[in-house]
């Protein structure tokens, strides 16, 4: 009885790990960390532009944007969000503040503050990046969240190249040991599966 236990649970740690490395690997989307800074090789090439999305940990977020900036991955920022709390700054305005806090020019920063979700901030931005004849385009938001972002920036214009840069969002560290995490993977699947589901 005992062994027949320790098979059904080894099985079932089997099973976990496969289930978690199978969502890190579809929720991953990594295009530079590879890259040690910006060079000619492939991949690693500059960007018009560093677009960061708010949400989740929206300070990491801004945070890599402004390391992107700094190490010369781009020469102009973009941060998109509106405010979650109406009476308060808009998310991109609060990334905005702590980019220049960090040294970088007003004058190399665009806000975009209407968007409420994922699918707004792509239809925004990309907008920006119509009037700015950006090509190139660094995405930045958490791990979880850059394959729907990817995915709904090409959804409205898939003639940008895009490439993407996750931050370090301390909601998605160890995720799968807490219900939250679980929740936002989930949440960001069923996303993913939307997007793809309107593109076809």
């Amino acid at each position: 009885m005992g062994r027949k236990l320790a098979v059904l649970a080894g099985s079932i740690v089997v099973v976990l790990v496969i289930v978690v490395c199978t969502i890190n690997r579809v929720l991953n989307e990594d295009d530079l960390s590879a890259c040690v800074a910006p060079s000619v090789l492939d991949n690693c090439t500059t960007a018009d532009t560093i677009v960061a999305v708010s949400g989740g940990d929206t300070e990491a977020r801004a945070v890599m944007a402004i390391r992107l900036f700094k190490a010369g991955w781009a020469r102009h920022i973009i941060f998109s969000g509106a405010s979650a709390d109406p009476d308060s700054i808009s998310n991109a305005e609060a990334m905005r503040r702590l980019a220049i806090e960090a040294g970088i020019p007003k004058r190399l920063i665009t806000v975009e503050e209407k968007s409420r979700d994922t699918k707004e901030n792509a239809e925004n931005t990309v907008k920006i990046l119509h009037e700015l004849r950006a090509k190139n385009v660094i995405l930045v938001s958490s791990p979880y969240h850059l394959k729907r972002v990817k995915l709904n920036f090409e959804y409205v214009d898939d003639t940008i190249y895009y490439r993407t840069m996750p931050a370090n969002d301390k909601l998605w560290h160890r995720w799968f040991l807490t219900k939250r995490g679980w929740a936002i993977a989930i949440t960001e699947l069923l996303g993913i599966a939307k997007v793809n589901a309107e593109s076809e």
